[in-house]
C-alpha cells in the first residue's frame, strides 16, 4: 500500500521509474535490516576459526576415618587445566559452511530486492495506466 502511494506521489512530481525503484531500495527498512544482518557473518567466521575456551578445574578435600566426620588426616588438592583441540580440518570445514550460509543469506536479499523491484514497477505501472 505504502508503494502505491508512494508511485501516485512520485508521478504527480514527474519521477522516472528508476528514481522510483532507487528510493524504494534505499529507504526500505527490511532491506536495511538485511544488510546490516550481513555483517554477522563476520562474527560467525571468526568464531569457525578460533579455539575452544580452555577449561580450568580445582577440587579439594580430606581423607577422614573419623566416626563423626571431622576432617583428619590428609589434604587431597586437584588442579585440571583442559584446553580442547578441533581435529584436523574441522576449522577449515566451519569457515566453508559460513560462507556458504552467507552466500545463501545474499542470494535471499537479493530475491527480496527483486521483489520491492517488481512491486515498483507494478505500482508504476498501474498508476500510469489509472492515470490515462
Amino acid at each position: 500500500m505504502f508503494w502505491v502511494l508512494l508511485i501516485v506521489v512520485s508521478l504527480s512530481f514527474g519521477v522516472s521509474i528508476e528514481e522510483a525503484v532507487r528510493t524504494a531500495i534505499k529507504n526500505n527498512p527490511e532491506i536495511k535490516a538485511l544488510e546490516e544482518e550481513m555483517k554477522v557473518f563476520k562474527g560467525k567466521a571468526k568464531s569457525a576459526t578460533a579455539f575452544p575456551n580452555p577449561e580450568l578445574r580445582f577440587e579439594s578435600g580430606f581423607i577422614t576415618n573419623d566416626e563423626d566426620g571431622k576432617p583428619k588426616g590428609k589434604a587431597l588438592y586437584l588442579f585440571e587445566f583442559n584446553q580442547p583441540i578441533p581435529m584436523w580440518g574441522i576449522r577449515e570445514k566451519a569457515r566453508s559452511v559460513v560462507k556458504k550460509e552467507e552466500e545463501s543469506f545474499k542470494y535471499f536479499t537479493d530475491a527480496y530486492k527483486r521483489r520491492i523491484i517488481a512491486q515498483v514497477y507494478r505500482s508504476f505501472y498501474n498508476s500510469l495506466f489509472l492515470k490515462e
